[in-house]
């Protein structure tokens, strides 16, 4: 066949007129596969295989007989991760190219948490500042009720003792015209007896 773009269509006709096996068109039924005949292993069936046993280990999984979480399916079917890999990312991504260098993020995550405690301690530093504020705020508004309190004492005690010399000067001249009104009073009838 020659190098063509094919859609679907075109793609079904040739693999029905080659002469390729039935199971080999269709890795998953009702799936038909671009790489029909390659990228396997003698005696394996690739790609179709495992989605196969995937969804074996799904249906095992939703009717109650398996226990089994994603990863450990996912593990059972692919095998284990090869060291220095990450899976699904290509051929060629280590961990290090997709997740930089463990060093370097030991490195940012240190400078991180210093920043962090840093931020703590500031906050913490503004925090102690304002409750020394604070506390100077209300010993001072303390001492000031303290001295008006006083004054104000004070100055009802003056306000008594003027209020108690009034009255007693109040009585006192009170007192006077009462003696000199009975002085009077005496004096007239002693003047009026006398005379009669």
């Amino acid at each position: 066949m020659e190098n063509k773009v094919m859609d679907m269509a075109d793609y079904v006709k040739y693999i029905d007129e080659s002469n390729v096996k039935l199971e080999d068109k269709f890795l998953l039924e009702g799936e038909p596969s671009c790489y029909v005949g390659t990228k396997r292993r003698k005696g394996q069936k690739g790609v179709g295989m495992a989605v196969m046993a995937l969804r074996n280990l799904t249906t095992q999984v939703n009717e109650g007989p398996l226990q089994i979480s994603q990863d450990q399916m996912f593990v059972e079917v692919f095998g284990l991760e090869h060291h220095g890999r990450d899976r699904g990312y290509g051929a060629g991504v280590t961990h290090t190219k997709l997740w930089g260098s463990s060093s370097f993020r030991m490195h940012d995550l240190k400078k991180q948490l210093q920043e962090s405690k840093h931020k703590y301690l500031e906050s913490e530093h503004k925090r102690l500042e304002t409750d020394a504020e604070l506390k100077e705020e209300v010993k001072h508004l303390k001492s000031m009720l303290e001295r008006q309190a006083i004054q104000m004492a004070e100055q009802r005690r003056h306000f008594e003792e003027q209020q108690a010399s009034q009255m007693a000067k109040q009585r006192a001249h009170y007192d006077n015209t009462m003696m000199q009104m009975l002085s009077y009073i005496t004096s007239q009838s002693t003047q009026s007896s006398s005379d009669h």
